[in-house]
């Protein structure tokens, strides 16, 4: 069955508008009228006319306080509105002060769908007359959590284990009560913390009776059950034990009522179970603490977002920034296809071709230039044979050349990188002249570097 979630006038979903409101945890109500205590010792109070409003997911809501009612001329001070999605409640009045009251309520027949809505409740208060709002308890859908939540249940609720000395007791089932001495019940809930609410017929013994309670099988611990003090006046939502907290987790009540026919009866109203350590813990102390809250959280939440963007737009122009410079050093590393042409052949019309692919540690082909032994001085000559040994050129005919002697050779090694050149590889020739005759470059052909005739050092 469908268990009721308690959400206490602390709660910091609920939100109260402007700064009238307050708390009174006085604790000088708890006394007044038969309907019990403040629940959970806490109201939140406006004496001037404002409003409150909490959004939930479910379906029927209804809404407690404390009945502080004044008649003036006719006129009750001070009145509420209820709305659901400005649908509205019926509101309840009465004369008599009274806790735990029932400001507003669904009206009968009426059915609120599954689902977000918004409860919103307006205070009209017309001679400075105290508003008191206490709780309010709602159907959850069944997607909400109740994990972190106060859960409602009920004396009918079928996971309790009666035996078969408790009865049902009022209209609508408004109790289950027991007069039978050792009789017991049982039930298994997952939670830290577990609180009795009974109701005390009038009709029965006023005597006061006792019983125990248990958790998991534990040490029994006693508690005491009062009577009505007046013989015409029920007690309701009178708080007969509360176990403190333990681990959270599955867990086991066990009670035994000790008492007899001619004792106040023990009864069950409804149980309250705190889920865990944050269900229905007091987040804010006044309802301006709410809205500040509210607002420091939406600043928080928008800081962090920004904060966020700002940071992945950092890191973006970093990668952008250090791919540019990778992609850079990738074009001034590539190598690049060079062209010598033979012009000393007996075939003048048709030069024969060698190809040269320096190393990628030497990507500029001018460095070939200045390390080609027959342009050097004698005084340098020497050192850079030594250093230019392993450069050689393979002719694209199966002949080579090499640099430093520059004639040909079938038996000159070569280097064996050959890189691929891509589109954007730069094609240059080398053009060693054996004679010092003037040549005409077709615009077609590609560029030439012009190298003067090699000749023997001397």
């Amino acid at each position: 069955m469908a268990r009721r979630v308690v959400v206490d006038d602390t709660n910091s979903l609920i939100s109260y508008e402007g700064s009238s409101w307050f708390v009174d945890n006085t604790g000088s109500h708890d006394s007044k009228g038969n309907f019990g205590p403040v629940f959970n010792k806490t109201l939140h109070a406006t004496v001037q006319n404002t409003t409150f409003s909490f959004p939930y997911n479910g379906s029927a809501i209804t809404v407690f306080g404390t009945n502080n009612l004044q008649n003036v001329s006719g006129v009750l001070d001070p009145q509420w509105q209820c709305f659901v999605d400005n649908v509205p409640l019926v509101s309840n009045y009465t004369i008599n002060v009274q806790n735990n009251w029932k400001l507003c309520d669904v009206p009968p027949g009426v059915n609120i769908a599954d689902g977000p809505h918004v409860l919103t409740v307006n205070v009209t208060v017309k001679q400075s007359q105290t508003f008191y709002f206490d709780r309010l308890t709602y159907l959850p859908s069944s997607t909400v959590r109740r994990d972190d939540k106060v859960i409602a249940i009920e004396n009918f609720d079928p996971e309790l284990i009666y035996d078969s000395h408790w009865e049902p007791w009022g209209p609508g089932l408004l109790a289950n009560i027991t007069q039978q001495p050792g009789s017991k019940v049982t039930f298994y809930f997952s939670g830290i913390s577990l609180k009795w609410i009974s109701y005390v017929p009038y009709q029965k013994p006023h005597r006061p009776a006792s019983g125990t309670y248990s958790i998991d099988d534990k040490t029994p611990t006693s508690f005491t059950i009062n009577g009505p003090t007046s013989p015409m006046l029920a007690l309701y939502n009178q708080e007969i034990f509360t176990t403190p907290d333990f681990n959270p987790g599955l867990h086991k009540l066990d009670v035994v009522f000790l008492g007899n026919n001619e004792t106040t009866p023990l009864s069950l109203d409804y149980l309250i179970i705190r889920r865990n350590s944050s269900a229905g813990i007091d987040q804010t102390s006044n309802g301006a603490g709410d809205k500040a809250s509210s607002k420091s959280k939406l600043g928080a939440t928008v800081g962090g977002v920004l904060g966020g963007l700002v940071i992945s737009l950092g890191v973006l122009i970093v990668l952008l920034i250090h791919r540019r410079k990778m992609h850079q050093r990738r074009i001034q590393g590539r190598p690049q296809n060079i062209t010598i042409i033979d012009t000393t052949g007996g075939d003048r019309d048709h030069s024969r071709e060698t190809s040269m692919h320096p190393q990628p540690s030497i990507p500029n082909p001018t460095n070939y230039l200045r390390h080609a032994s027959q342009f050097l001085p004698r005084s340098k000559l020497a050192r850079f044979q030594e250093q230019q040994r392993s450069l050689h050129v393979q002719e694209s005919s199966g002949n080579s050349y090499d640099l430093q002697n520059s004639a040909p050779s079938s038996t000159i090694q070569s280097n064996r990188y050959t890189p691929v050149p891509s589109q954007n590889d730069t094609h240059s020739e080398f053009v060693i002249h054996e004679d010092s005759g003037l040549r005409i470059v077709s615009p077609s052909q590609p560029q030439k570097i012009e190298v003067p005739p090699s000749y023997t050092p001397a």
